[in-house]
């Protein structure tokens, strides 16, 4: 039909349904994972593997879409977490813990819903934990602020969070923080700055370059 105007509708990753393969626009299946995992080869590659995007153009006319290109803007469905470290000693953590303080909130979720022409998202019908974490072998350095980033989820008003580290099996609180009272926003980072003393014990090994005589570069 090249006389009306059309509405255009997109999201990644697909999610086929049992009817069709087709998903209804206001009810897109949508999860976020308990456990993300971290890759030192690519730090920011979990972002991509348990995000979600979505888009929407209205009123399209075949004049408009020309070529047919349709002009499409991505918004994300997650917040960020970024979480500084600054420690006092080289090591490796097994996992940083965003979690609800109260144990009651779906921090994770399988089974939810997102309307991508709102971007409204539904966990009533979702089975869900209090917890998402980053999970791998992550790098600290001595004195240098380290940066790790998560997804959580939107919403969430006025609750209170914990984030956590884990190393060697011991947890750590690293800070503790209420979300805004019109709850986390879709798309936006947010960020806290903590500080670690690592035990002796739970450092990572290193190796003296001048074992043996002064090294002449490092």
């Amino acid at each position: 039909d090249m006389e009306s105007l059309h509405d255009f509708y997109a999201y990644y990753p697909y999610a086929a349904t049992a009817v069709d393969a087709q998903a209804d626009l206001h009810a897109v299946p949508v999860s976020l994972p308990a456990v993300q995992v971290y890759d030192e080869a690519d730090p920011m590659g979990h972002l991509a593997d348990n995000g979600f995007i979505y888009a929407k153009t209205e009123g399209q006319s075949r004049e408009i879409v020309g070529n047919g290109s349709v002009p499409l803007k991505f918004s994300h469905l997650f917040p960020v977490l970024e979480v500084r470290i600054t420690a006092d000693r080289f090591a490796f953590l097994d996992r940083i813990v965003f979690r609800s303080k109260t144990g009651t909130s779906k921090v994770s979720f399988e089974g939810g819903k997102v309307d991508i022409e709102t971007g409204n998202l539904d966990l009533s019908g979702a089975e869900g934990g209090p917890s998402t974490s980053l999970e791998g072998s992550m790098p600290l350095l001595m004195s240098v602020p380290v940066s790790f980033c998560l997804l959580m989820p939107p919403g969430h008003g006025g609750e209170d969070f914990v984030i956590e580290a884990v190393i060697n099996g011991k947890t750590v609180t690293l800070a503790e923080r209420t979300a805004p009272e019109e709850g986390f926003a879709a798309g936006k980072a947010y960020y806290v700055n903590a500080s670690m003393s690592i035990d002796e014990s739970d450092t990572a090994p290193v190796v003296y370059l001048s074992a043996e005589e002064t090294a002449n570069t490092y």
